[in-house]
C-alpha cells in the first residue's frame, strides 16, 4: 500500500504517502464526514469551499465531505440528486487540488428509522418495523420497490461525483441509518432476500457497492463506513463488523474502509466530549481495522500527530481521521509535521462550536477555541496581516477573551502587555483543571500561554488594575477583558423577585470556590444549578470524588439540559456521558425544583409547582448561576474596548470571537 517513505523524523507513519485503489494519498491524515451548516439549498457556499481549503492547505491528506442526498425526496445538505451539484464540486477541486489534499463524497440513504425523512413523510423508513431511541417512531419497512430506486439513485450520484472531478465516494452504513438499519439484527428482521441470515442483511449494501463499482470504473475508489460495535445486547459487536468487512474486501467490492463508533443506542460514541479518552474508539475500531485487507480509516478523539503516529506505527490503521483538531486548527498537520507542535491550537472537545452550532440554533459550524473556523472568509490566522503602524495595546484580563485579543494583536506586530489580577492565566477555564472528567479542556490556555511567550507579550500576573486605570503604562489603545464574577445575591432564575428565606445562614459558595479547591466542601453539598451546563457537571463530579455527599437541586426537569442542546440537540445527549455521576450512591438528583428557605443546617426545596416541601440538612450551599460581570475600569482619556464576558456574560466561543474580531479590526485600522 505505501508508496514512497517520505516522512519527518517525528512522523513517519503519518507522513507516509498510501494508495486507495488507483488514489495516493499525500500523508495519513484524513477528515472524515462532518456536518457544517454552510451549504445552501443543496449547493456549494463560498464559504464552506473556502472552511475545506483551508483544512488542505493545511497539510490534511484526505476530506470525506459531509453526507450528501442522492434522491430529491432523501437529499440533506449536500444534494447529489441533479447535474447541478457537478459545477460546484469543480469549484472546490480547483480551490483544493493545488495543496494536494484528495477529496471523496460520502453517499447518504437517509437518517432511515433516526427520524422522518425529508421530505416529511408520516414515518421513517427502515429495513423493519422497530423503533430505536432516537426517533421513538415506528419506522416503515422499505419494500423492493424503493431498494431499487435507491441503488439507481446511488449509481447516479457516484457518477456526478466522477463528472466533478472528486477522487473517489463513500458509502454510509453505519451510524444505525437506513443501510445501517439492513445490517443490524436488532433492526433488520425482514424474510425477504434483503434479511435474515448475515448474507441476506448485507445483501442491500453489497449490491450497492456493486453497481457503483460498475458505473464508476475500477480506477475510482469506492468505500464504505462502518460502525464498529452497536453497543447493545443482540446488536452488532466488533467481531461481527470485521466479519462482515472482511466478506466485503474478498470479493472486492470496496477500496477503504472508515471506522467509526455507536448507533441510536450508543450515540454518545460517535459524537464524545472532552470525558471521552482520547482515541476512545480503538478498543473495537482496531479489531474491524484487522480484518481490512484494503485500507482502514479510524476516528475518535485523536488530538495529535503523536497520537495518530501511535496507533499508525502499532499497525492497528491506515489512515487516522482528525475533523475536530483540525478544526481547532486547520493548519494542525503542517505545523506538527515541520516541528511546531507548541504552536497547536488544541481542540477541548467541548463541541460548543462544531456540533453545537450545527445542531443548535446558529445551524452553522464554529468553533470555540479559533474565531476563523467557518469564517475563514472573514476571520482566522490567515487574515492577520503584518501592520505597518505599530501600536503600544494593554489587554487587561488574562482568560479566553484577553489571551485572544493579545494573541492576535501582537501576531500583527502590535506591541502588546497583558496585566491578570491572579497569579494565573486562563480565567475561569483555569477551573477545569480540577474537573474529574475534562481536565484536558484547560490545554488552549497553556497554547495561550506558549503563544504569547513566543510572540513577546509582557504578561504582568499579579496586577490589579485599579478602577481609573491605575497601574497600565502609557498605551494607545486598551482592551478590557475582565471577565464576570459568581454571583450570590439568593436569587433564583424563576423567582427573581425575592432572595431565599434565610440567605446567608448556611454556609454558601460558588462553583469557582469548589472547583479551586476554595470552598469548605462540608460533608453534606446541596448544589443548586439554573445553568444546566458544564459547570455545574464539573462541580457536581468534583465534590462527588472528593467523598461529599451532594443533593443536585435544578428546575430544569433534565440533568445537564443545556449541554444536550450544545452537542447534538437528540433528547439524552448528555446522559450517556454522566450516568456514572448521576448512578453514584453519594449523589441525588433532585429535578423541577428550586430552594425555598435555608438554616445554618438545612434546606428546603419545593417543586416549582408548589407541591411539598423537603428540608435536607446540609453544610454547605453551592450556587451555580448566571455570573455577573466583573466591574470595567475607566480610561477616559483611552480609546478601550470591552470584549468577552465583561462586556455580556456568555459563552467561550462568543469570547474568543468577539477580542479575536477586535484585535484583527485594530490592526487593519492601525494601517
Amino acid at each position: 500500500m505505501e508508496i514512497d517513505s517520505n516522512s519527518t523524523e517525528a512522523f513517519p507513519h503519518v507522513n507516509s504517502s498510501l494508495a486507495i485503489g488507483e488514489v495516493v494519498v499525500k500523508n495519513r491524515i484524513v477528515r472524515c464526514s462532518h456536518g457544517t451548516g454552510m451549504v445552501n439549498a443543496g449547493r456549494l457556499t463560498d464559504e464552506w469551499i473556502a472552511y475545506h481549503e483551508q483544512r488542505a492547505r493545511g497539510g490534511v491528506g484526505l476530506t470525506i465531505l459531509e453526507a450528501a442526498g442522492v434522491h430529491e425526496t432523501w437529499t440533506t445538505e449536500i444534494d447529489v440528486s441533479t447535474d447541478a451539484i457537478i459545477d460546484d464540486f469543480k469549484a472546490l477541486v480547483e480551490k483544493t487540488s493545488p495543496h494536494g489534499m484528495a477529496v471523496f463524497q460520502q453517499l447518504w440513504l437517509g437518517p432511515g428509522p433516526n427520524g422522518i425523512w425529508f421530505n416529511g413523510a408520516d414515518s421513517p423508513l427502515s429495513a423493519s418495523a422497530v423503533p430505536v431511541p432516537i426517533s421513538g417512531y415506528m419506522p416503515t419497512p422499505v419494500t423492493i420497490e424503493q431498494i431499487d430506486e435507491m441503488v439507481e439513485a446511488m449509481v447516479k450520484a457516484a457518477l456526478r461525483c466522477v463528472a466533478g472531478g472528486l477522487d473517489g465516494v463513500e458509502i454510509h452504513s453505519g451510524h444505525g441509518y437506513l443501510l445501517g438499519s439492513f445490517l443490524s439484527p436488532i433492526t433488520n428482521r425482514r424474510e425477504d432476500e434483503y434479511g435474515g441470515s448475515e448474507a441476506g442483511r448485507t445483501a442491500f449494501l453489497r449490491r450497492i457497492l456493486s453497481e457503483v463499482r460498475d458505473a464508476v470504473g475500477s480506477d475510482f475508489p469506492v468505500g464504505v463506513r462502518v460502525s464498529a460495535d452497536e453497543g447493545v445486547d443482540g446488536g452488532l459487536r466488533a467481531n461481527d463488523v470485521a466479519r462482515i468487512v472482511s466478506s466485503l474486501c474478498d470479493d472486492g467490492l470496496v477500496d477503504f474502509v472508515d471506522i467509526s463508533n455507536g448507533t441510536q443506542f450508543k450515540i454518545d460514541q460517535i459524537f464524545a466530549s472532552a470525558i471521552a479518552p482520547h482515541m476512545y474508539e480503538m478498543p473495537s475500531s482496531a479489531v474491524v481495522a484487522a480484518a481490512s485487507t484494503v485500507p482502514a480509516i479510524v476516528t475518535g478523539r485523536f488530538l495529535t500527530l503523536d497520537e495518530a503516529e501511535q496507533v499508525l506505527a502499532a499497525g492497528n490503521a491506515d489512515l487516522v481521521s482528525m475533523v475536530r483538531a483540525t478544526i481547532a486548527d486547520p493548519e494542525l498537520v503542517n505545523k506538527s509535521l515541520r516541528g511546531d507542535v507548541a504552536s497547536v491550537r488544541p481542540c477541548i472537545a467541548c463541541n460548543q462550536g462544531c456540533l453545537g452550532g450545527v445542531r443548535g440554533p446558529m445551524r452553522h459550524l464554529y468553533c470555540a477555541v479559533n474565531a476563523g473556523a467557518g469564517r475563514e472568509l472573514q476571520l482566522g490566522d490567515a487574515k492577520i496581516s503584518p501592520t505597518s503602524a505599530q501600536r503600544r495595546v494593554a489587554v487587561v484580563g488574562g482568560g479566553p477573551a484577553g489571551l485572544e485579543a493579545a494573541r492576535v494583536a501582537a501576531t500583527a506586530g502590535h506591541s502588546v502587555v497583558l496585566y491578570e489580577r491572579n497569579d494565573e492565566l486562563g480565567g475561569q477555564l483555569r477551573l477545569t483543571r480540577r474537573s474529574p472528567r475534562r481536565s484536558d479542556t484547560a490545554a488552549v490556555v497553556n497554547y495561550w500561554e506558549s503563544e504569547l511567550d513566543r510572540l513577546g507579550v509582557d504578561v504582568r500576573l499579579g496586577v490589579d488594575v485599579g478602577q481609573n486605570g491605575e497601574g497600565v503604562d502609557p498605551c494607545d489603545e486598551v482592551i478590557i477583558a475582565v471577565g464576570s464574577e459568581p454571583r450570590l445575591d439568593g436569587r433564583q432564575l424563576w423567582s427573581p423577585d425575592s432572595v431565599i428565606s434565610g440567605w446567608g445562614a448556611l454556609s454558601t459558595s460558588s462553583s469557582w470556590d469548589v472547583l479551586s479547591g476554595a470552598s469548605r466542601q462540608g460533608r453534606s453539598v446541596l448544589l443548586y444549578d439554573e445553568g444546566g451546563r458544564y459547570e455545574a457537571i464539573d462541580a457536581a463530579g468534583r465534590l462527588v470524588e472528593d467523598g461529599a455527599e451532594v443533593f443536585f437541586v435544578t428546575p430544569f426537569f433534565v440533568f445537564g439540559t443545556r449541554v444536550e442542546a450544545t452537542e447534538k440537540g437528540w433528547e439524552d445527549r448528555i446522559r450517556p456521558h454522566y450516568r456514572h455521576l448521576i448512578a453514584a450512591p453519594n449523589f441525588t438528583l433532585h429535578p423541577n425544583s428550586q430552594i425555598r428557605e435555608v438554616t445554618s443546617e438545612s434546606a428546603t426545596i419545593q417543586t416549582l409547582e408548589g407541591g411539598p416541601s423537603q428540608t435536607i440538612s446540609v453544610d454547605e450551599l453551592v450556587m451555580v448561576t448566571a455570573n455577573l460581570p466583573a466591574v470595567v475600569p475607566s480610561f477616559d482619556d483611552l480609546a478601550s474596548t470591552v470584549v468577552g464576558d465583561a462586556a455580556g456574560v456568555r459563552t467561550l466561543e462568543s469570547a474568543v470571537w468577539e477580542s479575536h474580531r477586535h484585535a484583527l479590526s485594530l490592526s487593519n485600522s492601525a494601517d
